[in-house]
Formats: C-alpha cells, structure tokens, sequence
C-alpha cells in the first residue's frame, strides 16, 4: 500500500528537475543569443549628424546608418609612438576629440596635415603626407598611441567619444571586396583595448564626401 504514494513522489520530483531543466537550457539559449548577437553601430553613428548630414546629402540622400555590416574585431595593443612637443601640442590641441573627463583624446590630424598660417595670422591645416594615422593621445603627458594607420585609399574624417573609454571613428575607405570608396566605422574600447570594425553594406556615390575634413576643418 505505500508504494503508490512512493511512486507519485518521485514521479513529481522527476517531473520538477525535467522543468528545473528546461528553464536552465532556455535561459542558457537566451543567453547565448545575447553573446553571439553581432555588435551594431547604428545608434552611435547619431552622435555625429555633421558627418552623417554630411554624407546623406553628398548622396542625395541615399546614405543610411542602418546599413552598416560589423566587420570584426581584434584586441590591440597600441605601441607608443611619440610625444607631442610644445609648439605641436600648441598647434593641434585645438583639433584633438576629447572624451567627456578631458583626459584622453583621439588625434586625426597631426600625422598627415600641416599647419599653414594665413596673412590675417590664423593657422588652418592642410593635408600633407598620403598615409594617414589615428592616435590616441593623453591629455596630461601628450602622448600619443597609434590606433589606426592607413595608406592613401583611406581617410579619418572624424571621431566622437560615447564616454569616457569608448570613441567612435568615421572615416571612408577603398579597402572592401568592391573596390571603391565606401564610408566605414570604428569603435575603440580603451578598456580592453578592443578596435569593433563596421563596413558600408550597399554601393554609394560618394561625391563631394571624400572633401568633409576640409569643411570640418575651416575655422
């Protein structure tokens, strides 16, 4: 006469573990379906409407920041490079991008451009050198840690931080399976030292867009 109330004892408890178990492997998958989720750069790219304004008209307005393909990613370590002296730290502080604490910056310029003084005396840069460098600069030494380096189918056109450690850098680039100038993407995570790469996913007739640095740079 017991063995019944045994039976259904352990048929419930079988019971319990099998849905125990079903929830774990489903939180498992949702989980997974997190991790494995491609990175997107869609909503970072809104932190910069002049180069995507930019971009969107030279096109007639076909650019679109939705279609941006996420290319890879690779932990960097970037090597020191040099320092700023004085009389450069004087020149191209003025077009460092800062992150919010002012106490790192990314440098587009002072590898490839050169400082030209005007007779009104104001000083504007142009570009100098084909090959093209980002570097990451901190603010209170002025030294500089290359992140990105390019020959002459690539150019940095601009960079904005999404805080304190993550900077977005926009750019355009012949370096793609077509063979054309497309714009493209990057996204440094200073902590971690991770560079994310996002390619343009649809053909563009770019334009006038390959001349932004210089409307950007006008002062």
């Amino acid at each position: 006469m017991k063995t019944k109330p045994l039976l259904l004892i352990s048929f419930f408890l079988l019971l319990a573990a099998c849905r125990s178990g079903d929830r774990q492997a489903g939180t498992q998958e949702q989980a997974d379906s997190v991790d494995t989720a491609a990175p997107n750069i869609s909503d970072d790219l809104r932190s910069l409407p002049q180069w995507t304004g930019f971009l969107q008209k030279t096109t007639g307005g076909r650019f679109d920041v939705r279609k941006f393909d996420f290319l890879g990613s690779d932990v960097h370590q970037p090597p020191a490079t040099d320092s700023f002296s004085a009389e450069e730290w004087n020149t191209y502080r003025p077009y460092l991008k800062y992150n919010p604490a002012g106490t790192l910056a990314i440098d587009l310029y002072s590898y490839n451009m050169i400082p030209v003084k005007r007779k009104n005396g104001t000083v504007t840069l142009e570009g100098g050198e084909p090959d093209a460098e980002v570097a990451l600069v901190a603010v209170k030494t002025g030294r500089r840690q290359r992140l990105l380096f390019s020959g002459p189918g690539t150019l940095y056109q601009d960079a904005r931080w999404l805080n304190d450690s993550v900077a977005v850098i926009t750019g355009i680039s012949d370096a793609n399976e077509s063979n054309q100038p497309l714009p493209v993407v990057w996204r440094y995570h200073v902590n971690g030292q991770r560079m994310e790469t996002f390619g343009y996913a649809d053909s563009l007739s770019l334009g006038e867009a390959p001349h932004y640095t210089d409307s950007l740079l006008q002062r």
